[in-house]
């Protein structure tokens, strides 16, 4: 038995950061619908991005759409050896060699969304948002319309039990059909409302899930039915899966389990506050969650759920930027710039004007945002990402902008095969600045330290310049010279990641440079960033922390779904860190978290006690200790003059001990704030100022 259920536009999560997680972009890869080849067990996944197949849970998809010329697949199935898969304004294509050709199959069919699609005995049934149901005897090479009874147009689900087809239609219910379509009755006798997004049963036991009014149930094939939505926190079921004794309701807040028939529902974990598309079950043991983002699984009956995003995206995030009060800005390979408003929790499109969508590079300066491309110099934003217009007077056509950096009155831009160029005017105007660097080498980061501006290149190794880029002098006495991927500052220390050979410390403005790779597992260096006078860099095998100014290296995975994966970008925000993968995109994880609370006595204090942090006044880090002399509940949490709360530094439960944590102002204007410590029946709060 195969269920096909409508598609929802967004996905949206939310997230307890103790961990990286996911952001939900950019790319919003939908996974819409999910089937599964029964002779070889080949799994099937259709999405707005095309048609995805793995062999099994644990390897990666790739993407098959040979011959498919509608990537925006609304439903697929599987008769026998032969794949089928409706799409948004083509129709329905077939398959014939597990996925790898298709051909477009639709005689008869008007082109209209193919919804649904499901298998009746020797028929091939599609339902269609437009013209209602059509159905195939000869695997798809003509097709008949089958809609007497049908009072609706728009089919939005299907779902075959035994001889019996139930048709979820728009506005006007549910249907029924014993013979294969021919005919269909109205079934809807106890349902409320019109729309009926999904159905799923076993024997004469059926859940229909509504457009706005929960789930239903019926005890006798349809003839009546109950509404059963006890304990839904959102009653916009598109997708129901009945498993044993067990029930599952994919809604717009999440995926719902009950084990009682319906009459109570409780969140699963790890899919709450999801938009969840689709349902299903392969080989009766494993359950399947599609949602925005690509495909979940549970092998354990829905207690727990894994990630499975692997192929299905392959925009790479090349940098992540962000503009205070605004939001975060991800310039992608291929997909242009994408703009989240929400931290990370949705991304939208920021392409307007773009001409090209490879953007290797991004810079928020006064009120304007830069992104470099891949072939056609820099474009500009005025608007917050609304629109973009080219700003390359004085550039060479075709030009790839690596990186840019903002230091005094000026912007410089990294190039390859160009060197640098220099603009006084926020990117309108642009002019080289090459003296004593070879303008033919490929400059890829850049960082201020100072007065001083460092270069990158790849190839040539760091160079520096003291004079606003009148000049430049190589700085690369005991560094690898290799492809320098990042540079970043804090206080007098400098790090370079370079890719190969790991990371690069100078303590004396570049003049001599040593290696600090303890910890680290891989030496692929790809990115960086600081937190406070901590510093996190992006490696081939994840995301590494040194707190200890580059001696040993600790790392920070959790939570990320696989450790091979390069990081490209990383950005520390007021409250987030971002990473920028090439699969899937970007994750988030709480500045606070990153570094976390020490313990840094075994002694157990006499008294609760909150100590005035140091350095005080601070920019950008302060340290702030805390003592507690029994076991308590935690809260250590910054607030500004007007007492909104900025910033969670610790929200859980600690032992005895004396302990300290680091709280980092990037992001933050200067002023005075407050943090508060609240212990168990202990309450302080104490004043510390920022300078900028």
């Amino acid at each position: 038995m195969k269920t096909i259920f409508i598609v929802l536009i967004i996905f949206n999560a939310a997230y307890s950061f103790s961990q990286w997680e996911y952001t939900n972009g950019p790319g919003n890869l939908k996974a819409n619908c999910y089937t599964q080849r029964i002779s070889n067990t080949t799994d099937f996944a259709g999405t707005n991005k095309g048609l995805y197949r793995r062999s099994n849970i644990n390897s990666s998809w790739e993407a098959v759409n040979s011959g498919v010329t509608d990537l925006n697949i609304r439903s697929v199935t599987v008769s026998g050896e032969i794949l089928f898969a409706g799409t948004q304004l083509s129709g329905i294509f077939k398959s014939t060699d597990n996925g790898s050709n298709w051909s477009e199959v639709n005689n008869g069919l008007p082109t209209v969304p193919v919804y649904a699609l499901a298998v009746s005995g020797s028929y091939i049934l599609a339902g269609t948002y437009g013209s209602g149901l059509y159905r195939s005897s000869n695997n798809g090479a003509n097709w008949s319309a089958a809609n007497n009874g049908l009072n609706s147009t728009h089919i939005l689900c299907l779902f075959v039990s035994g001889t019996s087809i139930y048709a979820g239609t728009e506005l006007e219910g549910l249907f029924k059909s014993t013979d294969n379509g021919s005919n269909w009755t109205a079934a809807n006798n106890g349902i409320s409302g019109g729309s009926i997004l999904s159905v799923s049963g076993s024997g004469s036991n059926l859940y229909a899930g509504t457009n706005g009014f929960g789930v239903f149930r019926s005890t006798n094939s349809g003839l009546n039915w109950s509404a059963a939505s006890n304990g839904l926190s959102n009653n916009a079921v598109l997708s129901v899966l009945m498993n044993g004794s067990n029930i599952f309701a994919g809604t717009y807040g999440g995926v719902f389990k009950s084990t009682n028939n319906g009459s109570n529902w409780s969140p699963v974990n790890g899919l709450s506050n999801v938009f969840a598309n689709f349902l299903a079950i392969k080989s009766g043991s494993t359950l399947y969650a599609g949602a925005t983002g690509g495909v979940f699984a549970s092998i354990d009956n829905g207690s727990t759920w894994t990630t499975s995003y692997l192929g299905m995206m392959n925009y790479t995030v090349n940098s992540i930027v962000e503009k205070p009060g605004i939001g975060i800005f991800a310039g992608t390979n291929g997909s242009g710039v994408f703009k989240s408003s929400d931290n990370g929790l949705s991304w939208t499109e920021a392409n307007n004007g773009l001409t090209n969508p490879n953007i290797r590079s991004l810079i928020v300066t006064n009120n304007n945002i830069l992104a470099g491309s891949a072939g056609s110099g820099v474009f500009k934003s005025t608007d917050n990402g609304l629109s973009w217009a080219a700003s390359d007077n004085g550039l060479p056509g075709s030009l790839i902008v690596t990186s840019f950096i903002s230091a005094g009155n000026f912007i410089y831009a990294g190039t390859e095969l160009h060197g640098i160029y220099q603009s006084s005017d926020n990117g309108s105007n642009w002019y080289p600045v090459n003296n004593d660097i070879n303008p033919a080498i490929n400059i890829g980061s850049f960082a201020v330290s100072g007065g001083d501006v460092y270069a990158g290149s790849y190839g040539s190794g760091i160079y520096k310049t003291s004079n606003s880029g009148a000049n430049w002098t190589a700085v690369n006495s005991g560094l690898t010279i290799a492809t320098v991927t990042s540079i970043s500052a804090t206080g007098s220390n400098i790090y370079a990641t370079v890719f190969g050979a790991g990371v690069f410390k100078s303590t004396n403005s570049g003049s001599s440079w040593t290696s600090v790779n303890s910890g680290l597992t891989s030496l692929n260096t790809r990115s960086s960033s600081v937190i406070g006078s901590n510093i996190l860099v992006g490696t081939g095998t994840g995301i590494f922390l040194s707190t200890n100014n580059g001696s040993s290296w600790i790392n920070k995975n959790q939570g990320i779904w696989t450790n091979s994966v390069p990081v490209y970008s990383l950005l520390t925000s007021a409250s987030y860190v971002y990473a920028g993968l090439n699969i899937p995109f970007v994750w988030r994880r709480s500045v606070n978290n990153i570094v976390g609370i020490k313990n840094i006595s075994s002694e157990i204090p006499k008294n609760f006690d909150l100590y005035q942090n140091y350095p005080n006044p601070f920019n950008p880090a302060t340290k702030i200790r805390f003592d507690l002399k029994q076991s308590s509940p935690v809260k250590l949490k910054i607030f500004d003059m007007l007492g909104k709360e900025v910033r969670t530094l610790a929200d859980q439960y600690l032992s005895p001990g004396s302990y300290e944590t680091e709280f980092s102002g990037t992001g933050l204007n200067s002023g005075v704030y407050f943090y508060k410590l609240e212990a168990g029946k202990f309450s302080e709060v104490k004043k510390m100022i920022l300078l900028k």
